[in-house]
């Protein structure tokens, strides 16, 4: 997961990283979104 993190922090805003079972998750997991966003923006 550090590794995925990691190239996501490099990636530009708006960029995300899409897990399921088919390319990382376990069997029998939900899908997990990870979205790289500038909280800077929002304030």
């Amino acid at each position: 997961m550090a590794e995925i993190l990691s190239a996501l922090a490099e990636e530009e805003q708006g960029r995300h990283i899409h897990l399921d079972k088919y390319n990382s998750l376990e069997d029998d997991s939900v899908e997990l979104i990870i979205e790289k966003k500038d909280f800077k923006e929002e304030i």
